[in-house]
């Protein structure tokens, strides 16, 4: 139920960003080009244009002429990625680094640790030693960084110290998982503790999955603006020029 709510959250955006990507091809490889033909006929080439028309024109050039080395070059990328996301290290460093991005990452965060604590939690209530629990509840984070940090905790607890401390000095568990954690051993009810707390992530990720839904469409669009206002520039600027000329 969590992943198709973070699935639909982002569905929207990623459509909104296919359609730039979409709507900036068109424009580039088929409509500039066209407006131009004219303009660069009567201005006696393309060095005579503005930078902005003339970077647009070559970018459209380029696709035009190799679109093929396109294609190909991003076929060779996404398998270039595979290969290096599939070694354990460079999939560490990239979940370390989705951690940090803006929004995406407090999502994902917000996602784990929810579903940390839910299934730490029903694990443990049911009667599982704490280590054994850790090593089932470590695999359903979805995220190398935070694997690796319960890895840590783990080995911590097995040295005699209590679960909260290793969880605070990973840096990536929120303050109040801890304070609940450390509140739970205390006080011999941190089963239940867990459950509670894991309803008060489940509401967290709902409002961060509001945030990002009401966050990224206008993020895109001013992206889209920018973008939508250099082509723009690149079509009227000559126009002006040609204008003036003619005054």
């Amino acid at each position: 139920e969590l992943r198709r709510e973070v699935m639909g959250a982002l569905f929207y955006p990623f459509l909104v960003a296919l359609l730039i990507i979409a709507s900036v091809v068109i424009l580039v490889t088929v409509v500039i080009p066209r407006v131009m033909e004219p303009i660069i006929a009567a201005g006696g080439g393309e060095s005579s244009l503005p930078m902005p028309t003339q970077i647009v024109l070559g970018l459209a050039n380029f696709i035009g002429s190799w679109w093929w080395v396109c294609l190909l070059s991003i076929v060779v990328g996404w398998y270039a990625w595979n290969s290096w996301i599939a070694a354990p290290l460079n999939r560490l460093r990239y979940d370390r680094f989705k951690l940090r991005i803006p929004l995406i990452g407090r999502l994902g965060r917000d996602v784990a640790v929810a579903r940390f604590t839910r299934t730490l939690g029903t694990l443990t209530s049911a009667g599982l030693p704490i280590l054994e629990s850790l090593r089932i509840t470590r695999d359903t984070l979805g995220n190398r960084a935070m694997m690796q940090a319960i890895d840590q905790v783990e080995s911590q607890v097995t040295e005699g110290k209590p679960l909260a401390d290793p969880l605070e000095h990973s840096g990536l568990f929120p303050p109040l998982l801890v304070q609940v954690v450390n509140l739970g051993e205390r006080s011999g009810r941190l089963e239940q503790m867990l459950i509670h707390a894991a309803t008060a992530f489940d509401r967290q990720v709902n409002v961060t999955i509001k945030l990002v839904t009401k966050a990224l469409p206008p993020v895109l669009i001013v992206i889209m603006a920018c973008i939508a206002g250099f082509v723009l520039a690149a079509i009227l600027l000559p126009l002006l020029e040609m204008q003036s000329f003619l005054q």
